[in-house]
């Protein structure tokens, strides 16, 4: 019963970065109806070499070139393999995809550096069929501060973005941004707003999660809090974790924010040597280093790819949430907010 309760729910994940053809091939196998896929951040974790990593996370300059160019390579991606991919650009596609058993793709953007201060380059990354963007990548950009500034929120343009994001129909995402900048956003905001991928702080004091204030905020304004599955992230200073863990924090979120405001965002990446050797310096503390020069991030057991979802369906069941919750957290909740940003 399980196993076709997983078969016939609408999936979707608020936050992935796996592009290539047989990270589609994957998403199939494990059921997922539709994700949304980061085209890029606000700087190169993937670089080559340290320092080209460095200059990129502090230039401004270049980013709208990056950003067409990443984006056609994804959509080419797409447009290839027509019979397995459906780039979404409207709710109704996500249906569509589940109906004729193909994956979704809603194109978007961790990070704002793609605009490059300029208004104009939202209306051309949306003609190219994004419509998703997290405004920032733990970094201060032209739009907002992140969630290692604790005294500035958003710039004047973020706020011209914020306005022109409702307009065009796209999901505002307010992952990695200051406090001051999320509760600036969910009041500026005419439509719910989006936290990608975190968890509640209450369960782990990670810069990327919020207080069960900001999750009240959130829900209380119709958004959505996608889930990360990174062990760190949903417990505090965890190396391992296991199922139990993560339900804690979908539970968690539950009891704060009510139902409608948990999703599942598991941040599954190509966490290969370029990643772990350019982002050391966020991990510099006992999470990960205990001391030494090299960490290892590590998901849920059994959620350690996007091709094993059946085990959290099965779960979810398993662990007290009834077949109505359990189809809201997998996809409905999501469904619901892309629907309420991006149809006109």
């Amino acid at each position: 019963m399980l196993k076709q309760f997983h078969k016939k729910s609408v999936i979707i994940l608020s936050h992935d970065h796996m592009s290539n053809f047989e990270d589609m091939v994957a998403m199939k196998k494990g059921g997922v109806t539709a994700k949304i896929l980061l085209v890029m951040t606000d700087a190169l974790p993937w670089a080559d070499t340290l320092e080209e990593f460095n200059q990129t996370y502090y230039e401004y300059k270049g980013w709208g070139t990056r950003a067409v160019v990443e984006l056609e390579r994804i959509l080419r991606i797409c447009e290839t393999n027509q019979d397995l991919i459906k780039i979404v650009y409207k709710s109704g596609d996500i249906i569509e995809a589940k109906q004729t058993g193909k994956v979704g793709v809603l194109l978007g953007f961790e990070g704002g550096k793609c605009l490059e201060g300029k208004l104009e380059m939202l209306s051309i990354l949306y003609r190219l069929g994004v419509r998703h963007l997290g405004l920032t990548w733990a970094i201060n950009n032209q739009i907002s501060a992140s969630q290692y500034d604790y005294m500035n929120g958003l710039t004047s343009f973020g706020k011209e973005v914020v306005n022109e994001m409702n307009r065009l129909g796209m999901i505002i995402d307010i992952q990695h941004l200051s406090f001051a900048a999320i509760q600036e956003v969910i009041k500026l905001s005419e439509k719910p707003v989006l936290h990608g991928h975190g968890g509640a702080k209450a369960l782990s004091n990670d810069p990327v999660n919020l207080d069960d204030e900001m999750i009240k905020l959130l829900a209380d304004k119709g958004g959505v809090l996608g889930v990360h599955f990174a062990s760190h992230i949903i417990k505090d200073h965890a190396k391992i974790t296991e199922i139990d863990d993560l339900m804690a924090q979908l539970k968690h979120i539950k009891n704060i924010g009510g139902i409608d405001v948990v999703a599942l965002g598991p941040d599954y990446f190509y966490n290969d040597e370029r990643f772990k050797r350019n982002t050391m310096f966020f991990y510099q503390d006992d999470k990960f280093t205990s001391g030494t020069d090299n960490y290892e991030l590590t998901y849920v057991k059994g959620l350690e790819n996007i091709s094993k979802m059946e085990y959290l369906t099965e779960s979810l069941i398993k662990n007290g949430f009834s077949y109505d919750e359990a189809e809201k957290i997998l996809g409905k909740n999501m469904l619901r907010i892309i629907k309420e940003c991006i149809d006109k």
